[in-house]
């Protein structure tokens, strides 16, 4: 069995790890196998296609990977924190628009009960010769809303310029798909808390593009996110108790 290695910051991180993807493996969630070697964790090597290309497959083949995961149990997760990766990066966030935006979706982001993947796109799946869709990078497992996940792949799609058309058409797209989808596969998501994480998850795209000195789609999102986090944060909102 091929394999790849991952190192930790220490041996309890590794060790933490690796115990998550097994126990997650004994519910069916398909993941690779792993076990930890002091700082490191050893990976069984999975082969097959992932990140854009899965955007040519049938989008059931890569969002079922999900399901398994959203109805494990798994002890000692941290509550999902949105602000996670956007924190560290907010002398990148210039922009004051985009600023008011964050502060409005950080202050009403709907909590939930599941185990969730916390950084969920296409580069974190890895679609094997017989069509089954492996779930690799658990490092965010958090507990929380699915629909965090959703949004997530949704800002990531719509940031990709090698996917056709201009932002606005991809974010449109992919929003319709990706929702679409989930719902004919029989699984439940609140389309108004799908859109707020994908707001928040696009201000992270914006901030991880900006200091890679990419395209970071600053007005573009901006154009969108403004109308979004008013529609999707308002107080008081039942969606959004107190």
């Amino acid at each position: 069995m091929s394999s790849c290695i991952k190192t930790f910051a220490d041996a309890a991180q590794a060790t933490e790890a690796a115990r998550r993807s097994m126990a997650l493996r004994q519910q069916e969630v398909m993941t690779p196998r792993a076990y930890a070697n002091g700082q490191t964790v050893v990976f069984e090597r999975i082969a097959g296609c992932s990140g854009l290309p899965l955007t040519q497959r049938p989008i059931y083949d890569w969002l079922t990977s999900l399901i398994p995961l959203h109805t494990s149990v798994l002890d000692g997760l941290p509550p999902f924190d949105p602000m996670l990766r956007i924190s560290p990066r907010l002398d990148l966030l210039t922009n004051p628009s985009l600023r008011a935006a964050l502060y409005r979706l950080a202050q009403a982001s709907p909590r939930g009960g599941s185990v969730i993947h916390g950084d969920f796109h296409l580069g974190q799946v890895i679609a094997g010769p017989d069509s089954v869709a492996w779930l690799i990078d658990l490092d965010d497992l958090a507990i929380g809303p699915v629909e965090a996940d959703l949004g997530n792949l949704i800002a990531n799609l719509a940031t990709q310029d090698h996917l056709p058309g201009p932002f606005a058409v991809r974010l449109e797209h992919w929003q319709q798909a990706v929702q679409g989808a989930w719902f004919r596969l029989d699984q439940a998501a609140n389309p108004t808390w799908v859109e707020h994480f994908a707001a928040l998850a696009l201000i992270r795209r914006h901030l991880k593009l900006r200091k890679q000195a990419r395209r970071d789609f600053e007005a573009d999102i901006t154009a969108w996110i403004t109308p979004v986090a008013c529609r999707t944060s308002p107080s008081g909102n039942a969606a959004y108790p107190d």
